[in-house]
């Protein structure tokens, strides 16, 4: 209700139509700073060489604002708010999130190991059990993102208007369990392969690129 992620990504229309070329150079010119840029070298370079060509190239760029806008921290929620929208399509769609820690905290790696075997594949234990077993839902995904001043975390169904309400209800008591009883040994290694060739991947298009 105050953190910055309730706008949409995208902005709003009218908004973004009353947006002029000054207000962009003005933005620019006081974000857009030496201070404020990164640089990635890559290949046989001479660091100093490399900093001297930096610092002459940037020697006249005005300096800028470094202050970063301050951020409202969303207060906890201690209750659950509901949300129905009707519209014409043969199918439907339940989703609930909630607030989980930010991008620098130490228990995101143990979220997103929590989300790979709760909801982020075939495999995992919401489509195995709610898709592939009893065939009530079309598709589930569970999800964690986190950026510097906020995390989130929940879930995405699809299914027939009439399995809906079972489908979230076996969501919330999957999750449950695996929140009471913890992950498999199977699983955990299951997680671990699967992070550790998603990262390699990474390497590799980094390498290619």
């Amino acid at each position: 209700r105050v953190h910055l992620v309730r706008f949409p990504a995208g902005g709003y229309k009218d908004k973004l139509e009353t947006v002029t070329r000054e207000m962009m150079t003005d933005y620019h010119s006081r974000r857009y700073t030496p201070g404020r840029t990164s640089y990635v070298i890559v290949g046989d370079a001479d660091p100093d060489s490399v900093l001297e060509m930096v610092r002459s190239r940037t020697a006249d760029w005005p300096r800028g604002c470094m202050e970063n806008p301050v951020i409202p921290m969303e207060p906890p929620c201690p209750f659950r708010r509901k949300s129905v929208f009707a519209f014409p399509h043969p199918l439907a769609y339940c989703s609930a999130s909630w607030l989980t820690p930010d991008a620098s905290h130490a228990d995101l790696p143990a979220l997103n190991v929590f989300s790979d075997i709760l909801g982020n594949s075939n495999s995992s234990r919401l489509y195995e059990e709610l898709v592939t077993k009893q065939k009530l839902a079309l598709d589930v995904l569970f999800h964690t993102t986190a950026i510097r001043s906020a995390g989130l975390s929940g879930f995405i169904a699809t299914a027939e208007p009439a399995k809906l309400s079972r489908v979230s209800d076996g969501i919330f008591r999957i999750l449950g369990k695996l929140t009471e009883e913890g992950p498999t040994e199977q699983e955990m290694a299951r997680t671990l392969a699967q992070q550790t060739a998603d990262q390699k991947y990474i390497i590799c298009n980094a390498d290619e690129g």
